[in-house]
């Protein structure tokens, strides 16, 4: 996967709210996993079918790699396979944020998130 210019992090709302401080957001993964995950447009559907079903207050956070402060690494996702993902080494700084877009499942729990994206 060629290096993108916008990436994405799903969240849910109280998980934002509370893992901010001072300019950064550190989800769990950064302490587990040394990263944390994000996808690109054409990953996010999967991603938050898989890993959030049913999940009613999400977040998409859209975020400008060139405004990242850490490094962001496009490694193999935890399924194994070919699929390289974004992943951001350090705490996520808020100015990369660009928009924080409402995700809410339809009625059978899942997701619907579809982009126009060249990657």
């Amino acid at each position: 996967m060629e290096r993108q210019d916008i990436i994405f992090h799903l969240v849910s709302e109280k998980e934002w709210k509370e893992r901010q401080e001072r300019g950064t957001y550190r989800p769990p993964s950064l302490q587990e996993a040394g990263f944390v995950h994000c996808s690109a447009g054409r990953q996010l559907e999967e991603v938050a079918n898989r890993l959030y079903p049913g999940e009613r207050k999400m977040l998409l956070l859209v975020i400008d790699v060139a405004s990242l402060e850490p490094e962001v690494r496009y490694e193999e996702g935890e399924e194994g396979g070919d699929e390289l993902f974004p992943h951001v080494y350090g705490p996520l700084n808020t100015g990369a944020v660009i928009d924080k877009i409402k995700l809410r499942p339809e009625d059978d729990g899942t997701f619907k998130i579809a982009f126009d994206t060249k990657d």
